[in-house]
């Protein structure tokens, strides 16, 4: 805590060297209810920080310094308490040249559903619902001609993603989901196991010199990208080490005892990735493909068609989208739910968009699994009081059968309220 209030007097007080650039800072409380909770803790309240500052040393030369910190009253301590610095970096630009020396995090889309063009980017997956992109501490190249930009990114150690911690209750429990099935045995979890989870092993040289690359050409109503990475994977591979009862004999069922020790094991990939845009008046059309080979090949598309109606206020914002992946992870290993390439092998993406008022947003996405009948429903209403003070309402429901990720899950629904004021 004292780290963090002293970083904050620190980006207020400092002065700019020679201009002061942007500068915001933007504050969330939130409260996190969990209706069908059960046997787990049923509310959580905390709040997000958020500061950006830029200081102007010339024309050319700028600080930007950005910081999030996460703090909730969860049961898993390692996750009461989140820091990263988001953006940190130094800036130089020159005629179509930018070099940045920093935490590098860059914001490579495609779709808006699920993101094949996403290759750099550690996750923090504490909390699987509300997931984060992370930075990397690196150096990156970006030229902008005309139709045409460049970048080039290299990372000398690349940090890792996070993972649930060992209290959380993201790993099952009380389930009937397989947890191993090149045997045919069933391996069900009983209520209130415990977990212990090893220190993280980057394989070889898994974590030295990451790069990657994007070449994107874009015009009035196409955009055309292509892009590589050489570095981490940012989804490990869990390596359990299990303890079990045999519970029945035809057919075999064993059931796990405490503790099941995970070990999260990070391998090195190569992955490829292209997306294409066509853009009209009132509709896109949008497809993304990437293809990764580690311990492990991946292949993920994702095709979407975005249409508008209406005009004003009586817009209506229509996403529509088709996800085809094969991950190389059996969609009946529990811990595949921290793989969302395994989680919906087989996904449709709808979303809508309603502003009800000039202040207010309504929006309702659908997530549906074909393959496994994983489902996953939000409806959100944002509200904009002022300028600088918005509130967010936003419900998640969590469905499936059974035998599937979301349907022992869904004890996960939850309702979240947020409370954001921007300085």
């Amino acid at each position: 805590m004292k780290i963090f209030i002293f970083l904050f007097i620190f980006v207020l007080k400092f002065p700019a060297a020679q201009a002061a650039g942007e500068s915001k800072t933007e504050f969330t409380i939130f409260d996190l209810s969990y209706p069908r909770a059960t046997g787990l803790q049923s509310n959580v309240v905390g709040f997000d920080a958020h500061s950006l500052q830029t200081w102007n040393w010339s024309s050319s030369l700028e600080l930007n310094f950005e910081f999030d910190a996460d703090f909730q009253n969860v049961t898993e301590p390692k996750d009461r308490a989140r820091f990263d610095f988001s953006e940190t970096q130094f800036r130089w630009k020159i005629r179509g040249w930018k070099i940045q020396v920093g935490m590098i995090r860059p914001q490579w889309t495609s779709t808006d559903g699920l993101n094949p063009m996403n290759l750099l980017n550690a996750i923090d997956a504490t909390d699987l619902l509300r997931t984060k992109d992370l930075g990397q501490l690196g150096a990156s190249v970006f030229w902008a001609g005309s139709p045409i930009t460049l970048e080039w990114i290299v990372v000398p150690w690349a940090r890792l993603s996070r993972l649930p911690g060992a209290s959380s209750s993201w790993w099952p429990q009380g389930s009937e989901l397989l947890i191993l099935s090149e045997n045919q045995s069933e391996f069900r979890v009983p209520q209130n196991i415990n977990y212990q989870i090893f220190d993280a092993e980057a394989v070889g040289k898994a974590q030295s010199w990451n790069s990657a690359a994007q070449v994107k050409a874009q015009t009035a109503s196409f955009d055309f990208a292509v892009a590589y990475h050489d570095g981490v994977d940012p989804t490990p591979n869990i390596q359990t080490n299990l303890q079990a009862n045999l519970v029945q004999v035809s057919p075999v069922v064993f059931e796990l005892a405490s503790p099941v020790q995970l070990t999260p094991i990070f391998y090195r990939r190569q992955a490829q990735a292209f997306s294409v845009q066509w853009t009209g008046d009132s509709s896109s059309l949008k497809a993304s493909h990437r293809r990764a080979q580690s311990v492990r090949s991946q292949v993920y598309s994702v095709l979407g068609i975005e249409q508008h109606f209406g005009s004003g206020l009586s817009t209506w914002v229509l996403v529509l989208e088709k996800a085809f992946s094969q991950s190389g992870i059996s969609p009946t290993d529990s811990l595949a739910i921290l793989n969302q390439a395994s989680f919906f092998e087989r996904a449709w993406f709808f979303g809508i968009r309603k502003s009800i008022t000039e202040s207010s947003l309504l929006g309702v996405d659908a997530v549906y699994d074909s393959e496994q009948k994983n489902q996953i429903y939000r409806a959100q209403i944002t509200h904009r009081w002022s300028e600088n003070l918005s509130t967010n309402l936003l419900s998640t429901w969590l469905e499936g059968p059974k035998t599937s990720i979301t349907g022992i899950a869904t004890n996960k629904d939850r309702i979240d309220l947020l409370m954001t004021a921007v300085f």
